[in-house]
């Protein structure tokens, strides 16, 4: 998530020459699509297709969430549409279920919207650290790996029943659970 980016006359420029967002200014508040307001905290991450940002309600500081955000004409609307159609609480729990599984590393939708008319942003529960910083500190043991393996094999699994690919495996896209140590796909 940390890319280089290049400034250029006509803004951000991401290594695979996406045009990023202008960043947004840490304190200021968004309105979701359901109208509740949220301030933006610090920028902690920047991909190949927009940046993530901390971010919490107005009306609770301490709940700690994180913000995708990019260009009203960016992918982050096939990963909104995803969420808000095939990650209902419910379809996630029958889906574990059905496979007998106690914990699916889909992270948790929490808000969507648009921002002045050029903007689209994800808000989602705050998750952990990426496995690549992990993979460049230290070095994980054969059952931690395979933990992970099959961690990410059943959330692709979910993924793929839903009708979506991923389509953007890599080391920065899986992430801890900051709740437990379990694997996220991103």
């Amino acid at each position: 998530m940390t890319e280089k980016y290049r400034n250029t006359p006509k803004g951000r420029i991401a290594p695979n020459g996406y045009r990023l967002c202008d960043p947004l200014p840490e304190g200021q508040i968004l309105l979701d699509n359901e109208k509740k307001q949220w301030v933006i905290g610090k920028p902690i991450g920047l991909g190949g297709f927009g940046e993530i940002y901390q971010i919490h309600p107005k009306d609770s500081p301490s709940k700690q969430c994180v913000m995708k955000l990019d260009n009203s004409k960016g992918p982050l609307f096939v990963e909104v549409n995803f969420v808000l159609r095939a990650c209902q609480k419910s379809q996630i729990q029958a889906f574990m279920e059905s496979r007998n599984l106690s914990f699916l590393g889909i992270p948790r939708f929490i808000a969507s919207g648009t921002h002045n008319g050029s903007y689209r942003f994800l808000i989602m529960e705050h998750l952990g650290e990426e496995l690549q910083k992990v993979l460049e500190t230290r070095r994980l043991s054969v059952k931690t790996t395979c933990r992970i393996a099959c961690r990410i094999m059943d959330a692709l699994e979910y993924i793929h029943d839903q009708g979506y690919i991923h389509a953007d495996i890599k080391a920065q896209n899986i992430l801890r659970s900051l709740k437990t140590t379990t694997t996220i796909m991103m």
